[in-house]
């Protein structure tokens, strides 16, 4: 009986991670994507987590903008606006939470850096698409675990 309920536990946390598998790494001068995957958290629904290598170093502290395709509403990207320093190896970034999604989908991500904090010399653009993929036995779990609507 022990046994499988850790292999029932197993496969659901397997299954969650593979809600989202990354696409082909996109490679800008300054960056290339290292992760770009859906996260499920409590009360906040679900989110994009990115990571970036940086590849260059870069000329001084920049001032980012992630933008992210809105599920819920796509004509208003989720947004989110930080520093970096300027000897940063790795940037991180997660979007504000949703709960609606739509399944198999391409969704994309962009992180800009700008060298001004009022973001008008843009240093670099860097787009990825990131899939939403998540088996259909698992849409009731997360309904009601992470009160995420996967349609």
């Amino acid at each position: 009986m022990r046994s499988r309920l850790t292999l029932v536990v197993l496969i659901l946390i397997s299954s969650l991670c593979l809600a989202a598998s990354p696409q082909k790494p996109s490679k800008t001068k300054y960056l290339v994507t290292t992760v770009g995957s859906f996260v499920m958290a409590d009360g906040s629904g679900v989110a994009y987590s990115m990571a970036y290598e940086v590849r260059e170093t870069l000329p001084a502290q920049v001032f980012a903008v992630a933008t992210f395709e809105n599920p819920e509403s796509p004509k208003e990207p989720l947004r989110k606006e930080f520093e970096v320093p300027a000897d940063a190896t790795s940037i991180k970034v997660e979007s504000p939470g949703v709960h609606s999604i739509r399944n198999d989908v391409l969704y994309k991500a962009s992180l800009s850096l700008y060298l001004d904090p009022d973001h008008t010399k843009r240093l670099v653009q860097h787009d990825q698409k990131v899939h939403f993929k998540m088996g259909k036995q698992m849409h009731a779990f997360v309904q009601q675990r992470y009160g995420v609507t996967i349609r």
